[in-house]
Formats: C-alpha cells, sequence, structure tokens
C-alpha cells in the first residue's frame, strides 16, 4: 500500500514537472511570433504523454482504492 503511495506520488511529480517543460517550450518563440517545427512538435508529444500519464494515474489510483 505505501509502495502504490510512492508511485502516484513520483506519477503526480513527473506529470508536473512535463506540463511545466511543456508550458516553457511553448513559451519561446522565433523572430516571427511563430514556433518552430521543432518546438510545436515537443509541445504535442509533451501533451500526449501527459494524456497517457493522466489515464496511469487514474488507474493506479483505482488500485490503490479497490484494494482492502
Amino acid at each position: 500500500m505505501k509502495k502504490n503511495i510512492i508511485l502516484l506520488a513520483v506519477l503526480i511529480l513527473a506529470l508536473v514537472s512535463l506540463f511545466m517543460f511543456s508550458s516553457w517550450t511553448n513559451s519561446m518563440v522565433v523572430e516571427e511570433g511563430e514556433m518552430s517545427a521543432g518546438l510545436n512538435l515537443l509541445a504535442n508529444a509533451s501533451l500526449l504523454m501527459m494524456g497517457i500519464f493522466i489515464i496511469i494515474g487514474l488507474a493506479l489510483f483505482i488500485l490503490i482504492s479497490v484494494k482492502p
């Protein structure tokens, strides 16, 4: 049980750091005011990873809740 709570805390910290990194890359712009292709691709990939982290986090939360 304690191991699952620690794993959930690590997952939440990873999600928060990924969101902060995504926000940081979104704020970086090139001279014309448009994002370069690499940063845009990275931002889209990090949004996909955030979705995966949320699904894993919900599944882990359900596992923690169901166990007696």
